[in-house]
């Protein structure tokens, strides 16, 4: 299906089950949200201003909801209901895990539901716990500009604030396309940070909550700027994770999240940051690698920003697994079936690569070790690859604790190689025992596009990820809630209701 008869697929089904189970959820929400925080007028304005912290502080603030496509308002849409099935399967998945135990546990004032869970918790916290959620069956999405985790840092965020300042889901969605639209702009001229030693999400993420934040207190620019400023401060998260296959990049998102609604808070009561965090002389451009302070132009980053196509550029996961594995499994799953290798026929696997690809992938390929955990089953190119070929799929209940150990999956894998070359672009030959090696290339996306809308995908994630949480009626009732968000009058009462058929 074409991306213009998907879009209008998705209306026509939402609109259909419009008025299905009216009176479900219908519950008035037991949560007492806090009053919209009244903010200062933005301070340090004179040195702020002229930076690129400030450029993006007063694109941020002129934004208007009335002023978005309404293809970007749609997309939106669309990445809520993926974001609502990923937070319906790891909130249950999670609930004894450590971080979520202690979300239950530290209390204080109730200001947002960390969606999914039951529980009510400060802003900051319920931001960063979401965040924490949404990343932690790495079902969340990408944006491939920089090799973005990018709704962990935006969405978690977005749910909290829209809870704890009650805005309508005009300004949500006004909200989530800012958020989204300043992650990927930053991020850009760098590209992925991941070969400097850095989660890209963890780098620019702070800034996107604080963007988003900043938009839904409905903050003056130079108050933006400076929560941006001041978020951003926190930016960082080492890549080391990915090597030692643990499940700490969770902590490196809910981190980001939580900084940015943090800075706001303080930004919103006066507080200020430092004015050229970004092309200072210790700004995050030049201590990253990339241009020195003087050849910043903010131009690139701002222009055109009302436009706020960052929802455009995502693209959602359809395999639970690294966003840097799944153009593999993608031309795999392309592979017409006369082709295919059986799993028992294959003698080795061969990835060929340029040294932009040897730094992350040589050395876990030649030194193949079996992933202590599920996320680090997900990060290891060779395990999700020998699983896909063994079980013919990866989703998130594939990585069972069964799975870990499985000999077959495992013994494939470390038939796996890396070979470096001068390829462009990367290459995967997969060596029968016998007869002719299958050549397969890649499918990656082209981050200079706008990514389709892959609306069938979508729903079979959806069905896919909420199998067990959901039936028929409340995935019909939670679709035409979503599509009807730009009505919502007060998202705290809207996302008191959806957090009961969550539940």
């Amino acid at each position: 299906m074409d991306d213009v008869r998907a879009r209008r697929a998705f209306a026509r089904r939402t609109r259909l089950v419009g008025g299905l189970l009216a009176a479900i959820c219908t519950v008035a929400p037991s949560m007492v949200s806090a009053k919209a925080l009244p903010c200062v007028e933005g301070r340090n304005a004179a040195a702020i201003s002229p930076t690129l912290a400030g450029a993006i502080g007063r694109a941020v603030a002129a934004t208007r909801f009335e002023n978005l496509s309404a293809e970007v308002v749609e997309r939106a849409k669309l990445t809520v209901l993926d974001n609502f099935a990923t937070l319906a399967y790891t909130a249950h998945q999670s609930r004894d895990d450590p971080y979520i135990l202690r979300a239950r546990q530290r209390g204080g004032t109730q200001e947002a539901y960390l969606v999914g869970t039951g529980i009510r918790a400060p802003v900051e916290d319920a931001g960063a716990g979401m965040a924490w959620l949404i990343h932690a069956a790495e079902t969340d999405d990408s944006d491939f500009r920089a090799s973005l985790r990018a709704s962990p840092v935006v969405m978690g965020p977005a749910l909290a604030m829209a809870q704890a300042q009650r805005v309508s889901g005009r300004d949500f969605l006004l909200g989530l396309s800012v958020g989204y639209t300043v992650l990927g702009r930053l991020a850009a001229p760098l590209g992925p940070m991941q070969p400097r030693g850095f989660m890209s999400s963890g780098v620019w993420g702070p800034a996107a909550s604080a963007a988003v934040s900043a938009r839904m207190l409905n903050m003056d620019g130079v108050a933006t700027a400076n929560a941006i400023a001041l978020a951003s401060s926190a930016g960082g998260g080492s890549f080391q994770y990915f090597y030692d296959q643990t499940q700490d990049k969770r902590m490196v998102v809910a981190r980001a999240a939580r900084a940015g609604v943090e800075a706001t808070m303080l930004a919103c009561r006066g507080e200020t940051g430092a004015a050229r965090i970004f092309e200072g002389h210790a700004g995050l451009y030049p201590v990253l690698g990339g241009p020195d302070g003087k050849s910043i132009d903010s131009a690139p980053i701002t222009a055109g920003f009302d436009a706020l196509e960052g929802p455009l550029r995502l693209v959602p996961k359809f395999y639970a697994a690294s966003a840097s594995i799944i153009p593999t499994l993608d031309a795999l799953a392309q592979t017409p079936k006369e082709r295919r290798i059986k799993a028992k026929d294959i003698d080795h696997i061969v990835l060929r690569g340029g040294p932009s690809i040897a730094g992350i992938y040589q050395s876990k390929l030649d030194a193949y070790t079996p992933p202590p955990s599920k996320i680090g089953a997900k990060l290891n190119y060779a395990f999700v690859v020998a699983l896909y070929l063994i079980k013919g799929s990866a989703e998130a209940g594939d990585f069972t604790d069964e799975a870990l150990v499985d000999p077959a999956i495992n013994n494939l894998a470390r038939r796996i190689r890396f070979e470096l070359t001068a390829e462009i672009p990367a290459t995967l030959t997969i060596v029968p025992k016998s007869g002719t090696p299958l050549v397969l290339t890649p499918i990656e996306s082209d981050s200079r596009q706008t990514e389709p809308v892959m609306l069938e995908a979508r729903m079979a994630k959806f069905r896919s990820l909420t199998r067990h949480t959901l039936d028929d009626r409340q995935r019909a009732w939670l679709f035409s809630e979503v599509e009807k968000l730009d009505q919502v009058p007060d998202m705290a009462a809207w996302l008191a209701r959806v957090e009961r058929v969550l539940q």
